[in-house]
């Protein structure tokens, strides 16, 4: 090498060794130096541990990226795991995920649950357990929050409020933040022919009908896979399966989160006319809002600042702005499906005249009542869906039948209700048990002698109490005849039968009292809670000094069942009369704080007005016997809610703050302020005086424009009976201030008006 040579490459050495970092320094990395911090403030003995599920750390785009949460502690009793198992409306907020690079990942369904459009009920079905040195796992997959947007290399780790220090559950436990270690994965770059082979295979499982699990599954590869093959296959599959299998939320989950929107858009357009193409409420709902989106979008919410009345105003004319959009666009394509209805067929009709009907029952108020046209217009698809009744999936009959019986009731529905009855499988009695309960209802001459003979099926009735006890008699000498003949001939067969014991306590006279008592009454104490609750109900109403002592030996009994810790209110449920009055006073007393408290809220709810005095003799005597050591209630309820003191106080209060033979009046409500011991009694009591006043709210039936439910000053979902006698209870000069969800509707209006004479006749005013 010569000079020249020699001279360059020292100097190139050099420059280069003045860009190095001197030995034993290192580049800074700010997300790992994130992730010290945060786990650093951890809390003593507890431990989080994050890792790629089954080892796996390189991923396609749109492949299931699992993970599984290790949480243990090395201080066993400290610390406890409230884990929900899943969030109702797809989404909880315990877990925060934290990547890098952090732009190269987005939200998928950020547009949705950030729309403000949708209530979502949080928290799911819970799991709460103790940490100790063996790990718990929760296993959770990263797709449902954040997708990663491009080929590369991440890093993760994860903050969980999943931990609570004691036990979860009022009063308020410490809620713990923990923090992960850190975990690698890459993602590859797109395979478009891995992509169709996943989407494929992921349909052949779907079709195979195979385990509930493995379908799950699949339908989930085609949500999250994000592909124009994926979106078709889950726009077709959208409204064919039944709304328990998971797969109906995660199509329209897949089909909201898509980067295809404009595809996804028109492919649920086209499949919404296709004659063999069901379409359900959630189809039109993923419709409508995908529409939206694509149409029009959705600017940021505007700033929101506690105490800003401007900035409040602002967002909520924007909340008022998106609900109008989405609302106009859902009856653009309920219209469409109204017209293409009349060419579906068979399932697919059935299955879309009822979408229709529930976005319609479920639709915003009109300001008028809805003219012949539109009355007419509903009426003929009540009667096309009852004529495609059977086609509907078993799911969806039983639900029109128990909870949107209005819907479809009306004659057109009789022939299917008796097809229902007499074809139903053996394993489906609930469904025929409906269809007999709604026959009755329609065709009570019809119904009766069919429940009749459901009563006297051998050896017991099939179906259930509530299609037996449906009929208006208030005895009958059958049920009498059916006892007496059940005892003659089956003897200690009888023992704890529900329905015979229900049936007794809903029709029977004294006559088979005598059977009942000698059959009964050493087993009183060790029966199940409901047909004990029927067996003291049924002797309160026919010999009530009987009852006394059975209801006194079903409260002393409590070894062999837990039905004392509800047995006075259970009871009252059904028949309530002074002998049950009469001992839940004295169980007021009990030092069991389960029978303590069961016994106020009996007394508060069914107790007529002389139990006032009772039930704040004994939160007097709770005050002087608890004042002063709160901190030890607070330990009760860690150790075991169920069983602290604690109880007593909150049962005292809603039943003497809440009950209908009274009026908790502000100066009632300013003393039982004053008996609290705990924060929350005192909390309650203070939410309790500030809802105080004569203000009325009305909320009607969409159906007949009936008043649903109300409430008045601090009662809550009271009857408009109810109402009237809760406001006939205010002194003489009160005026009432009127408000409803209707407003400037003839219902509205109607109601107003009949509150309005009600009161005035009591001596009081009824105002807008």
């Amino acid at each position: 090498m010569d000079a020249k040579r020699a001279l360059l490459l020292s100097l190139a050495l050099a420059a280069a060794a003045t860009l190095l970092p001197r030995a034993g320094a290192q580049a800074r990395d700010p997300f790992a130096e994130s992730q010290r911090e945060a786990a650093g403030s951890n809390p003593p003995g507890l431990t989080l541990a994050l890792a790629l599920r089954g080892g796996q750390a390189r991923f396609r785009p749109g492949e299931v990226i699992g993970l599984e949460l290790s949480f243990s502690s090395s201080l066993p009793g400290k610390y406890s795991l409230d884990s929900p198992g899943y969030f109702v409306g797809g989404r909880g907020r315990v877990d925060d995920f934290h990547l890098d690079p952090e732009d190269a990942a987005e939200d998928p369904l950020e547009d949705y649950f950030n729309s403000g459009l949708f209530g979502f009920m949080g928290g799911g079905l819970a799991s709460i357990s103790d940490l100790e040195a063996k790990p718990y796992r929760v296993e959770l997959e990263l797709n449902e929050r954040l997708t990663p947007t491009r080929p590369g290399r991440y890093r993760l780790y994860v903050t969980s409020g999943r931990v609570v220090r004691g036990r979860p559950g009022p009063p308020a436990r410490e809620e713990l933040t923990v923090v992960s270690n850190l975990v690698e994965f890459e993602i590859l770059p797109r395979d478009p022919a891995w992509e169709k082979r996943a989407s494929a295979e992921a349909a052949r499982i779907i079709d195979a009908k195979g385990t509930y699990d493995a379908r799950l599954a699949a339908c989930r590869v085609l949500r999250f896979l994000g592909t124009e093959d994926a979106v078709r296959e889950m726009a077709r599959r959208l409204g064919r399966g039944e709304e328990d299998d998971g797969c109906e939320q995660e199509f329209e989950f897949g089909l909201l989160s898509t980067p295809h929107r404009a595809l996804a858009v028109a492919e649920l357009e086209r499949r919404l006319g296709s004659p063999d193409q069901p379409v359900t409420e959630r189809f039109l709902r993923t419709l409508a809002f995908l529409s939206l989106l694509e149409q029009k979008g959705l600017p940021p919410l505007p700033d929101y600042e506690a105490g800003n009345e401007a900035a409040a105003e602002s967002l909520r004319r924007e909340y008022e702005r998106r609900r109008a959009a989405y609302e106009a666009s859902l009856r653009k394509y309920a219209e469409r499906l109204a017209a293409a209805s009349f060419v579906k067929e068979g399932r697919a009709r059935a299955v879309s005249l009822d979408a229709l009907i529930s976005v319609r029952e479920r639709g915003p108020r009109e300001k008028a009542s809805a003219g012949d046209a539109a009355r007419q217009e509903e009426a003929l698809m009540r009667g096309s869906l009852a004529s495609v009744f059977a086609d509907l999936p078993q799911d969806t009959q039983r639900r029109l039948l128990e909870f949107e019986w209005e819907e479809v009731s009306g004659p057109a529905m009789l022939p299917v209700l008796r097809r229902i009855y007499a074809n139903a499988s053996g394993r489906d009695e609930e469904l025929r048990g409906l269809a007999l309960l709604r026959l009755h209802e329609l065709a009570p001459e019809e119904g009766r002698p069919l429940i009749l003979a459901e009563m006297r099926r051998r050896p017991a009735p099939r179906l259930s109490s509530r299609t037996l006890t449906a009929l208006s008699d208030e005895t009958l000498t059958e049920v009498d005849a059916l006892i007496a003949e059940r005892f003659a001939s089956a003897g200690a067969d009888v023992h704890d039968d529900e329905r015979l014991v229900t049936l007794a306590e809903r029709y029977a006279t004294a006559a088979p009292a005598a059977h009942l008592r000698a059959f009964y009454d050493g087993r009183v104490g060790r029966m199940s809670c409901a047909p004990q609750a029927a067996l003291l109900a049924y002797f309160l109403r026919v010999e009530p000094s009987a009852a006394a002592a059975l209801v006194e030996k079903a409260l002393a009994s409590r070894k062999d069942t837990g039905c004392y810790r509800s047995l006075l209110t259970d009871v009252a449920a059904l028949f309530a009369g002074p002998e049950l009055e009469r001992a839940a006073v004295r169980s007021l007393d009990d030092a069991d704080p389960a029978v303590a408290s069961d016994a106020a809220r009996m007394l508060g709810a069914h107790g007529p007005a002389a139990t006032r005095d009772a039930l704040l003799r004994r939160f007097r005597a709770w005050h002087e016997q608890w004042s002063g050591r709160e901190a030890e209630l607070d330990a009760q309820d860690e150790r075991d809610l169920s069983a602290s003191h604690s109880r007593v106080e909150s049962a005292l209060l809603q039943a003497l703050a809440l009950s209908p033979a009274w009026l908790a009046d502000e100066e009632l409500l300013r003393g039982l302020r004053a008996l609290c011991v705990t924060r929350k009694c005192a909390g309650d009591a203070d939410s309790l005086l500030k809802q105080f006043g004569p203000a009325v709210t009305a909320y009607f039936d969409r159906r007949d424009g009936s008043v649903a439910s109300a409430v008045l000053a601090q009662y809550n979902n009271i009857s408009w009976e109810g109402l009237k006698e809760k406001a006939a209870q205010f002194p003489k000069g009160t005026t009432f201030t009127w408000r409803s969800d209707s407003e400037g509707t003839e219902a509205d209006r109607r109601a107003f008006r009949e509150l309005a004479a009600h009161l005035e006749r009591l001596g009081m005013r009824l105002t807008r």
